[in-house]
């Protein structure tokens, strides 16, 4: 059984929305994972590009490009943006919903007593 933030009510494991004052029970994580998994992967795209792009100029034009160096400082930064401030982001993000959870809460409790 999950109890609802808002209202307290019990609810079933398999509901996702309460069934007492009809919010969302709980985050799905696979969504987080999913996206900090798509950013990893063009991160690391973006740095074998860079990477087979300058070798390949470097063979046939004897001379290193900025355009390949910069695919590897983007992805880089795609990498390095979604593992080191991915924490910060949702604790930043969990404060807000815990935020807005709260204030869900006394709304529900103040038109109770208003009833």
């Amino acid at each position: 059984m999950n109890r609802c933030k808002i209202c307290g009510a019990m609810n079933e494991e398999e509901k996702t929305v309460c069934k007492s004052c009809h919010e969302p029970l709980n985050v799905d994580t696979h969504e987080k994972q999913a996206k900090r998994f798509i950013e990893i992967l063009f991160g690391l795209i973006f740095i074998i590009y860079g990477i087979v792009s300058s070798i390949s100029n470097l063979i046939v034009l004897d001379k290193v490009l900025i355009e390949p160096i910069m695919f590897i400082f983007i992805g880089v930064y795609m990498i390095g943006s979604s593992v080191l401030f991915s924490d910060y982001k949702e604790k930043v993000e969990s404060l807000e919903q815990s935020h807005l959870e709260m204030q869900k809460r006394i709304e529900f409790l103040e038109q109770s007593l208003k009833k």
